[in-house]
Order: C-alpha cells, then structure tokens, then sequence
C-alpha cells in the first residue's frame, strides 16, 4: 500500500508539472505585442537581465526573472506575469536539466543576448566547445524577423550568427563590433564607467556595479537596448539605476571598520582571479580575500585550490581559506611579508577576522553560493548564528534572512520558511539581493 500511495504521488506531480508547463506555454501565446528577450552565456546573465529589467522598466511593463535560469521558471514567469506585460526579459541557464532547447521551446524568443562563453559546469559539458553548443540553441530558435545579440569578442559566440538567419548585432572591443567599447574608467568601489560607440552617438553610462568585468553585461545591454529603439537617456539611467545583486561583487561598507566585496553566488575556476585583480583599484591600507569553495573542482580540487590561492596572494596580504575548499595539501607557500590560515569554521573565521581588521580593509569574499561566506560580512553588523555548512538553501543569506537562527530551529517547509522570513527581512539588504527565497 505505501509503494502504490508513492507511485501515485509521483503521478500527481508529473500531472501537475504537465499542466503547468501547457498553461503557461498557453498563456504565453495569449499576449499581443509581446517581446521576449533570453539571455544566456557562462558569466554575466543576472546582471544583463537585471540591467535589461531596469532599462525597459521606465518605458514599458516589464517580467524578468531573477537569477532562476531553468525551464520551470521561464514557465512560472509567464503563468505570474500581469496582463498589459509588454517585454519579458528571461535568463536562459545550461547548468541542470532540462536543456536550453526547452528553456527555448518555452520562450520562443524574439531576442537573444549570449554573454561569453567559458568552460562551467564542466563535469557535465567537458569542453568549452559543448558549453558554446548548448549556448547556442537559444539563437537558433529565434522567432522570425528576430535579433540575436552576440559578444564579437568571444569567437564562440561571435559564431553563433551561423545559427539563425535573424538580424545579428554584435559588441565588444573588436572592429568587428556594431557596438564597441571604447574605454572602461574604475571608479574604486563606488563602480565603473564605461564609453561605448556605434549604433548610434557615442555614449558613456555610469554604473555602481563593481569591477570591470561588468563590463561585458552593460555593453551586451546597450547593444539590446539600442536595437530595440530605446532613447540614450533611458538607457543612462537604466544602468545608473541597477544597484546589482549583492552576492555577485556587491559591496557593504562597515561604519569605522573594513569594506566587503561579496562574490559568493558562484565560482566557476574560470571567474576566480577576476574580482581579486579589481581589489587594486580600491584604495585601501590592506587587503584581504577569503576563498571557499570553487564550482566543479571536485575532480582536480588540490591543483584548483592551489592555483586560486597562487592568484589571492598575488593582490592580497591576507588569504584565509574556509570550508568545502579541497583537502590532501599541505599549506602553500607563502610570500613574505604575507599571510595565510584555514580556518574551516566560518563563525569562528568571522570573529578572527572582526578582532584583526582594521578600517579602510577591503575584504573580498569569493566561493559558490554552497559556502554561504556571506556570513562573515553580516557577522559584523548583527549576530549570525546559523552554521550549517551545507544548509540547502538557495539564494544566498540576504535573500533567506534566517540567519539570525540556528539551522535547527529554522522551519524546513518552503511555506514556512517564507512567511517566517517576511516577518525578519531586512529591506536595506532585500533591495539588492534579487531573488526570492529557494529551498
């Protein structure tokens, strides 16, 4: 009887998805004038959906998703969206199943935005070759009369054109580019300014993203933007106006204390020296990184782990290393004048690194989002008390607020959780951390 009560259950929840699935695909087709734009690429799809999601918003009504990238939530975007929607801006993922063929089939996009292309999720895809493939299914199910929206300095995507026979509008460095960058200023943590031409007059856009590998997502937006028609001065204050996700090189200042850079949404091996090089252009007496755990590392975690704490001692004087973080080596070593610890318990690394900072510190924080080493950063403005080490949770801990309880104590429902959570949220944090509480 409880194998038939099981198999039943499974049967309700594929019916259930089934329906889903229809009703949204449905309610999709039921919009007139709709514009659907996916974004997909290895790095920088958020922020170019966020980027995009705030542009367009001044003009239009506007649906995004935020940071979900899979079939099930382009399909919830469209169930949820209000009528009168007139552009729908959806982050395409390849990290899981289903692929970005079905993620596609539910879009049916009018825009296609890739980013880069690099070598993530490798223990599914193996090269970057197959990343670039999948990548570019979401080009070619581009609806007639479309516009695909490349990165020309990327040869793997600038070759996607290949792929659909829609309109191709292509960014970058390169001479080659409709839409070219012309000069990146770094504003130390207050962000970067970025001067791009073609497809229109020279322009320069401010934003408060840090580091210059936003870069590429504001180009790839500007392009889209200028492709669609939209004023230059709505596209200045799009940019100026989208803060970021605080997870992903977010910046919080601690009055009479250190400033955080916290990149603890993902860490893919290719993205791990970036934020680091950016710590140089923030004027500070000394410099600090934290590295947890790096995405799909497992299979060669000492010469990873190795490498990235090589790159943190190249711009930092202390290099702290906490959980997850590869095991079977001995400490690496270490320059003079320079430090470096493993301190795998993340409260008790909070509470080192609050007696020994100093003001005027930046702290980079970098891991997958599995480390949660947001954590040290939230230590320093109220107590923290949740330690799990793999709580299971997505979406970071400024979006689950429940950090102030231990794991234990806090309700493992996603219901609960979530009316819990809305009692406890912190506004100044919810602002920024873009996405709804996972679980």
């Amino acid at each position: 009887m409880t194998a038939l009560r099981a198999k039943f259950k499974r049967f309700k929840g594929r019916q259930r998805t089934a329906w889903k699935l229809f009703s949204s695909k449905l309610r999709r087709r039921l919009f007139r004038n709709l514009t659907v734009i996916g974004v997909t690429g290895s790095s920088g799809k958020s922020t170019t959906v966020g980027i995009l999601r705030t542009v367009l918003g001044d003009l239009h009504p506007v649906a995004a998703t935020r940071q979900a990238n899979g079939r099930d939530a382009v399909a919830r975007l469209f169930r949820r969206m209000p009528w009168g929607t007139r552009m729908v801006v959806a982050e395409a993922g390849a990290g899981g199943e289903p692929d970005i063929a079905a993620i596609a089939r539910y879009l049916e996009p009018d825009v296609a935005v890739v980013t880069l292309v690099a070598l993530e999720h490798a223990s599914r895809f193996k090269t970057v070759e197959n990343v670039a493939n999948e990548k570019s299914r979401l080009v070619a199910a581009l609806r007639p009369g479309g516009l695909a929206v490349l990165n020309g300095d990327d040869p793997l995507v600038s070759a996607m054109a290949d792929a659909t026979g829609a309109r191709v509008v292509r960014f970058g460095r390169g001479e080659n580019c409709d839409l070219r960058i012309t000069g990146v200023e770094r504003h130390g943590a207050e962000g970067i300014s970025v001067h791009v031409e073609g497809m229109g007059p020279p322009l320069s856009v401010r934003s408060p993203l840090f580091g210059t590998q936003f870069a590429v997502s504001i180009a790839a937006a500007v392009a889209t933007a200028r492709a669609l028609g939209v004023p230059d001065a709505a596209i200045v204050s799009g940019v100026a106006n989208y803060r970021g996700i605080i997870t992903r090189c977010g910046v919080m200042a601690i009055d009479g204390g250190p400033t955080f850079i916290i990149d603890t949404a993902k860490a893919p091996f290719h993205s791990i020296a970036v934020p680091m090089a950016e710590l140089a252009a923030v004027p500070a007496p000394r410099r600090t990184i934290v590295l947890g755990s790096i995405s799909d590392s497992r299979y060669k975690s000492r010469r990873t782990y190795r490498r990235a704490v090589d790159f943190a001692f190249q711009h930092a004087d202390r290099v702290f290393m906490s959980g997850s973080t590869g095991t079977g080596w001995a400490s690496p070593d270490v320059p003079e004048g320079k430090t470096f610890a493993r301190i795998d318990d993340i409260l008790e690394l909070a509470t080192h690194l609050r007696e020994t900072a100093i003001e005027g510190e930046v702290i980079l924080l970098k891991s997958s989002g599995v480390s949660h080493l947001e954590r040290i950063a939230l230590s320093f403005r109220e107590t923290v008390r949740c330690t799990s080490p793999d709580c299971g949770i997505t979406g970071g801990c400024f979006s689950c607020g429940l950090y102030g309880l231990p794991f234990h104590e806090q309700p493992r429902r996603r219901s609960e959780r979530r009316r819990l959570a809305a009692k406890v949220s912190k506004p100044e944090y919810a602002a920024l951390a873009d996405r709804p509480l996972g679980g």
